[in-house]
């Protein structure tokens, strides 16, 4: 009830600015949802959009004390007072340095650590568990909190793990980076979540129509 206040508070419709804070994980939120709002701006004027890249497991927790007014979250963290629709899954894929080209994905996955986000973030993980390779990874990571540092260290060689294929295509079209374990895709189901309003503002229709 305090998150439905506070949104419905915030939406109020301004006749000066509208704020509006928008947090999702960076994959999918620099790929995909910021581009699909650009033409927004210039719709409503007034409205001010505003992005937080946030890759950390709280942002059901964001949404329901009106830090921020829409969020992108995985299914489960949807609660039932929330007004949610599903997005186009993230699809990732398994990565590594250019330099282990020759490497099989076995061995990679034996030897060598993965690289996630946060200690958290199990997406590399649940993809070697969907190709049963889970159990000969190592169980040891290390930590990267945005995709820049991430893709850093394994173009270095320092260890593997798992980008959204539109983040990934750069970096594997440049051959500085290579598709492991055939290429082959693990489906991460997302959802975009809010606060329902008493009457739905125009521009946030609009907003939740924009993103697929």
């Amino acid at each position: 009830m305090e998150g439905q206040v506070l949104s419905e508070i915030t939406g109020v419709q301004n006749k000066s600015n509208v704020n509006v804070i928008l947090a999702g994980p960076t994959s999918i939120m620099s790929s995909r949802i910021i581009p699909s709002c650009f033409n927004l701006y210039k719709e409503f004027p007034n409205m001010t959009l505003s992005y937080q890249l946030d890759d950390q497991e709280n942002r059901a927790t964001l949404l329901k004390k009106g830090t921020v007014q829409i969020a992108v979250l995985s299914p489960q963290d949807v609660s039932l007072e929330m007004d949610s629709k599903m997005l186009k899954p993230d699809k990732y894929i398994l990565v590594a340095s250019s330099k282990w080209k020759n490497r099989k994905t076995y061995d990679i996955i034996h030897n060598e650590r993965i690289i996630d986000f946060y200690t958290s973030d199990r997406t590399t993980q649940n993809y070697l568990k969907k190709f049963s390779l889970l159990d000969i990874a190592r169980t040891d990571r290390l930590f990267a909190n945005s995709n820049f540092a991430l893709i850093s260290l394994i173009k270095a060689g320092v260890g593997y793990g798992t980008l959204t294929q539109e983040v990934a295509a750069n970096e594997l079209g440049s051959g500085e980076l290579v598709a492991l374990n055939q290429k082959q895709t693990f489906e991460d189901p997302q959802a975009l979540a809010w606060y329902s309003r008493k009457e739905m503002p125009k521009y946030f229709s609009r907003i939740i129509g924009s993103i697929k």
